[in-house]
């Protein structure tokens, strides 16, 4: 759904509106914001304290973090590491796939829950100065007007606007398109 942009009052502009304070949200708000690139990023709740269904890095994820600088600080989290991390069934433990023979620094799988994963790359993103979160900021529609695309937010924002150049995120079932969201090939190709 597309917003008129004189709906909602403004909030501070943003090169790049980040959707979503998951992993990967977090991870893309915390490269943009070491660019340089002024980006908020909004989240639905209130906190990150709740159940996952992620508390697994496996080794790709885990040279990302080490890529970034912060492998080191996720493993001192992590609560586990395993080469082979084993399948538990009712009746036993199975060996799923051995990791341990790949070319990485870490031949491992990494038991990392993802509330203090999530803490520790915000934490990181908020060393930036063009870093903002905004928790309890649901994106319900993009807003379309001459000075590009962002999205609008309800929760703790009510209908406050969040505009920026370029959103992106998780596409809820009312944004139509990727197209949408950044514009008809106008603006950063960051969505």
């Amino acid at each position: 759904m597309t917003a008129p942009a004189s709906e909602a009052p403004e909030a501070e502009r943003a090169a790049c509106c980040v959707v979503g304070g998951g992993p990967a949200g977090a991870v893309l708000a915390l490269l943009l914001a070491r660019q340089g690139v002024a980006v908020t990023l909004l989240e639905a709740h209130g906190d990150f304290d709740r159940d996952f269904r992620g508390d697994v890095l496996q080794p790709g994820a885990l040279d990302l973090l080490g890529q970034l600088g912060l492998a080191d600080r996720v493993l001192a989290l992590a609560l586990a590491r395993y080469p082979t991390p084993p399948i538990r069934t009712a009746a036993e433990a199975v060996a799923f796939q051995d990791v341990g023979r790949l070319r990485t620094p870490y031949p491992f799988v990494a038991v990392v829950p993802q509330v203090r994963l999530l803490g520790l790359v915000i934490a990181e993103a908020r060393r930036c100065p063009t870093f903002r979160l905004v928790m309890g900021a649901r994106a319900e529609a993009l807003l379309r007007d001459a000075a590009g695309a962002g999205g609008t937010t309800a929760g703790r924002w009510a209908t406050r606007r969040a505009p920026a150049r370029c959103t992106t995120g998780v596409r809820p079932p009312s944004w139509s398109s990727r197209r949408t969201a950044c514009g008809a090939g106008t603006g950063p190709a960051c969505c």
